[in-house]
């Protein structure tokens, strides 16, 4: 990520996700980079987003509930994704989240790869157009 902008993404980020992580945990966390950047709340020091499964799927209604869950709880698991209950009520179980970016600065998609075998875009080329294309698409700047 470069350093001097804060959180922004870069296209090299963005291959480095994809060729690390696999194109839909990429994709799951550039949307929760995105919430993080316009609908998120300082808590700690950090930018928290409050966000329901089933608004995740109206977000991303390419995937269905369960996948999303799926995704999120993959990223969770292995450090990408942090969450944390920070409602004012007890009874209001929904997560809060928020994305581990010093993880992502150090990502090593070999590693990853051996921990969940499958993942990644096994093929550097893929890889890189995927997220040349994607890039474009957003209009993410090359910086």
């Amino acid at each position: 990520m470069t350093e001097s902008h804060g959180n922004e993404i870069s296209v090299e980020d963005i291959k480095a996700w994809i060729h690390g992580i696999g194109l839909k945990e990429a994709f799951m966390l550039y949307q929760l980079h995105k919430l993080l950047e316009n609908k998120s709340k300082m808590i700690k020091g950090e930018k928290w987003v409050n966000i329901t499964y089933d608004e995740l799927h109206e977000e991303l209604c390419i995937w269905s509930k369960s996948t999303i869950k799926r995704l999120i709880h993959g990223l969770e698991d292995h450090g990408y994704i942090v969450s944390a209950n920070w409602n004012e009520s007890k009874l209001n179980k929904s997560k809060w989240y928020t994305i581990n970016y010093q993880k992502l600065k150090k990502l090593d998609p070999i590693t990853f790869q051996k921990m969940m075998p499958g993942r990644g875009s096994g093929d550097k080329n893929t890889a890189v157009n995927l997220a040349e294309t994607w890039c474009k698409h957003f209009k993410l700047n090359e910086a």
